[in-house]
């Protein structure tokens, strides 16, 4: 299953916000720490300056939601092109 293209990290966010709830967001140097029941994944903060405003690709958001063992039927409704 190719991953091609990208998602708005801003959607990942929402996805985040609505699909688990009681996750934190630590900003490191480089990277964001995303901490969900026990699990921790980490993730680029993107070009410098972006803020939230960059785009991941799909595998990386594909990656949060199976690491973090999000509910893949809420996830697909806020990121509707990952394949789950």
């Amino acid at each position: 299953m190719p991953t091609r293209g990208s998602v708005a990290f801003k959607k990942v966010l929402k996805m985040l916000k609505k699909c688990a709830p009681g996750h934190t967001i630590e900003d490191k140097t480089h990277l964001r720490w995303i901490r969900y029941k026990e699990k921790c994944v980490r993730v680029s903060q993107g070009p410098h300056g972006a803020g939230n405003d960059y785009e991941l690709k799909i595998g990386q958001a594909r990656g949060i939601v199976t690491h973090l063992a999000i509910d893949p039927d809420c996830a697909r409704k806020y990121l509707p092109q990952l394949r789950l």
